[in-house]
């Protein structure tokens, strides 16, 4: 009996410490090559760094892209954003990218980064 009772004890032991649980995977990195979830545009920040700008291009439509130099402040989850200096980069008739000047907050989470400008404007990005 008292086997038995052990062989229970050590099945029920293994059963409770199996690792079903499926294993988070580890979070992206904000300084990484993200992609628009719409339109599947590139963001690649894996040159950036806090406090230092980026020049970015924004493709607005297919006659037509915005350069910006983006500015990120905070750490890997949450900080704030600056989009400045937007000016045509390519294209012959501007879309407005001045329109793309301002500043905003970015939530990195769940491999998913938002950025939600102070306007109000919320960009996803995978």
């Amino acid at each position: 009996m008292k086997i038995l009772l052990c062989a229970l004890t050590l099945i029920l032991f293994t059963a409770c410490n199996s690792s079903d649980k499926k294993q988070k995977p580890p979070p992206k990195p904000l300084f990484s090559a993200w992609e628009h979830l719409e339109t599947n545009s590139p963001l690649d920040l894996s040159n950036a760094s806090f406090d230092d700008s980026l020049a970015m291009v924004f493709k607005i439509s297919s006659e037509a892209a915005c350069s910006c130099d983006i500015t990120l402040d905070g750490d890997n989850d949450a900080g704030s954003f600056e989009l400045n200096n937007c000016v045509l980069h390519e294209g012959d008739e501007d879309p407005g990218c001045n329109a793309l000047n301002q500043t905003g907050s970015y939530i990195n989470a769940n491999n998913w980064l938002t950025l939600t400008s102070n306007a109000g404007h919320k960009l996803l990005y995978r």
